[in-house]
């Protein structure tokens, strides 16, 4: 029997009602002799309850059928919180427009607007502020970071 996380993945590719929806993690812990899994989420027009509902009922019969009806199982569908570092291409698609705090792997942070992504790179729009005695300016200017170079990067949340 395949372990339960590749049998999600596979599902999540496989299905077409959930093939508009993209999995971000999850994990199966063993808690005695049943499993606990945890589907962790995300959908390009945000993640709502009736979202998750609807994941878990077309997730059970299929988990049901791969585990044996004798096997029980607690599942937990959910959307990462917004605090969650980004973590896969569509993340990052999802977030154009908003504020990211980056950090590649090589410790460099940099903080700017996430302009554009593919499955390879981003590209952020960084301010730098110049103040001389006559002007404050701010500078932009685009840095394309690659995906694989990214250590961690969250949307920063801005309250108006």
């Amino acid at each position: 029997m395949k372990s339960i996380e590749s049998f999600i993945l596979q599902t999540f590719s496989n299905e077409p009602d959930l093939q508009r929806f993209f999995l971000v993690k999850t994990k199966a812990t063993r808690v005695g002799k049943d499993f606990q899994i945890s589907v962790i989420v995300d959908f390009d027009g945000g993640v709502t309850i009736d979202i998750c509902t609807e994941i878990s009922r077309i997730l059970n019969p299929l988990l049901e059928a791969h585990l044996g009806e004798t096997q029980y199982y607690t599942l937990d569908v959910m959307s990462e919180g917004i605090d969650s570092p980004l973590e896969s291409y569509r993340q990052f698609k999802k977030n154009i427009g908003r504020t990211l705090k980056v950090i590649t792997k090589d410790k460099n942070q940099l903080e700017g607007i996430l302009k554009l992504a593919d499955e390879s790179q981003i590209t952020l729009e960084i301010s730098t502020k110049v103040k001389t005695k006559i002007i404050d300016k701010n500078n932009t200017q685009e840095l394309v970071i690659k995906i694989a170079e990214i250590e961690k990067a969250k949307v920063i949340v801005i309250f108006n």
